[in-house]
């Protein structure tokens, strides 16, 4: 039989080589996330189904309620499409602001305080061969509510201006 000097030694060193193996190892072995991975891709996995206007001009709007969806944004999509935007939606007003990482098409970003606009910042291009830390950042001016992202140009062609209002239906 083994003494117990043996017995502690015999059983530090599996220990030991357990923990060694684990450690060197452990990089290989899958785990599974606390992040949400879609299903489908970004195009078929999209919800417009909130109908909003703004002057005069209806448009139907994914909403972003979430910080993980706000997060997101449009970041990855391969287009927008005409007469759809994606509606940021903020339960305390508050400064925001917004870039434009891993985008593929330009966008006007709308910025609304109580349903009213108070600021455009109209054909902000995405840059696709910058560095992330180094695109440009497009802040608000005040405490907003809303932000409402659409094709660029959009805001133009559709006579958008400070002070119009959104409603919805």
């Amino acid at each position: 039989m083994f003494s117990k000097p043996q017995i502690i030694t015999y059983t530090s060193l599996a220990l030991g080589l357990f923990l060694i193996w684990f450690f060197l190892f452990s990089n290989f072995i899958p785990r599974q996330k606390n992040e949400i991975k879609p299903t489908a891709t970004p195009e078929i996995a999209t919800s417009y189904n909130h109908k909003i206007r703004l002057n005069n001009t209806e448009l139907m709007v994914e909403i972003a309620d979430t910080p993980e969806k706000q997060e997101q944004g449009l970041s990855g999509r391969k287009f927008l499409a005409e007469g759809t935007g994606m509606l940021f939606t903020y339960a305390i007003p508050q400064k925001v602001i917004f870039w434009m990482p891993d985008m593929n098409f330009p966008i006007d970003i709308i910025y609304l305080k109580n349903n009213e606009v108070v600021q455009i910042e109209k054909n902000v291009p995405n840059l696709p061969d910058i560095a992330k830390e180094k695109l440009p950042k497009y802040p608000s001016y005040q405490e907003i509510d809303l932000v409402l992202e659409v094709p660029a140009g959009w805001s133009e062609k559709n006579n958008i201006a400070i002070g119009d209002k959104l409603t919805s239906n």
